[in-house]
């Protein structure tokens, strides 16, 4: 009788067990490409659709002006989360959707109060010369735009965030018992028991 600790096997009744895939960057562009997708649908099609229906005339209206500012842009947001959640889940990344649209809200959120900063210290901050004030506040808020750019990378950063970290014990599975030839010093085989009280995965 063999007692073996080994690597998992698929020598006789040995037990093999299912991976989670590795993530890639290929996985990962396609991750961020779902998230574009995402986005770009909810985004702006909620936005040209509230634009089609709430705008008869050219007056804006409170609903409409929320519609397209406030409800857009919130499925967007929703649209970059839930397309990388569905790219992931393809590739069987088991990431989590709500870490992915946090992430991406914070983006949104720091690139928003960039550019609302360069916009005070364009207009309204304490720089005296109006060209210092206006390169130096419109420089603040094109940083801003950049980060509200990156929301669906924040997006796919957040999901793989939450995966599950494969831990030392989740390398240890269970024993196995199998039947595996063996050959003696002449050249015949004979049979043996293969007892594995623990298989290790590197």
């Amino acid at each position: 009788m063999l007692l073996l600790v080994a690597v998992a096997s698929a020598d006789g009744l040995s037990y093999e067990p299912q991976q989670r895939r590795k993530a890639t960057l290929g996985i990962y562009a396609a991750e961020a490409g779902g998230a574009l997708a995402g986005g770009v649908v909810l985004g702006l099609g909620s936005f040209a659709l509230a634009g089609y229906v709430l705008f008869p005339s050219d007056e804006l209206t409170l609903a409409s002006a929320v519609s397209l500012f406030g409800v857009s842009p919130l499925l967007a947001l929703t649209g970059f989360a839930g397309g990388t959640c569905i790219v992931g889940s393809a590739f069987g990344q088991e990431g989590k959707f709500w870490p992915a649209l946090g992430y991406a809200a914070g983006s949104a959120a720091l690139g928003l109060g960039l550019y609302a900063f360069g916009q005070v210290l364009a207009y309204r901050g304490g720089i005296r010369n109006y060209n210092t004030a206006q390169a130096v506040g419109w420089a603040v808020s094109g940083i801003g735009i950049g980060v509200a750019a990156t929301m669906p990378f924040a997006a796919v950063y957040g999901y793989n965030r939450s995966r599950p970290r494969e831990s030392m014990t989740g390398r240890f599975m269970p024993g196995s018992i199998g039947l595996r030839p063996e050959m003696n010093p002449d050249g015949t085989t004979f049979t043996s028991l293969d007892v594995r009280l623990v298989n290790v995965e590197f």
